[in-house]
């Protein structure tokens, strides 16, 4: 196995009281990991949850009535619209 293929590693340092790290040190021996394997796992579960937060979109019943409205019945093209539709067709067919 060639050393490029170990992911880069760094470092992070948490002071915390004892009885705090006693917890963790209990849940982790829960899971079957150490405390940093479960320090990571449930660190990166939070960041990914919070991510998605930021990610998504959440909409009311009566927003998502007019969304999916929207979607089911679309408006229809008006002249600006159907010119510009038909200039990309006309400039993306020659290429």
């Amino acid at each position: 196995m060639s050393l490029s293929s170990h992911p880069q590693t760094t470092t992070i340092e948490i002071i915390l009281p004892q009885d705090r790290k006693t917890i963790l040190e209990k849940a982790a021996t829960i899971e079957g990991l150490s405390l940093s394997e479960y320090l990571l796992k449930i660190a990166t579960e939070i960041a990914e949850q919070s991510l998605l937060k930021t990610e998504s979109i959440t909409l009311s019943e009566k927003d998502w009535e007019i969304v999916s409205s929207a979607i089911n019945n679309p408006p229809e093209l008006n002249s600006a619209l159907k010119t510009a539709i038909n200039r990309y067709k006309t400039e993306n067919s020659e290429k």
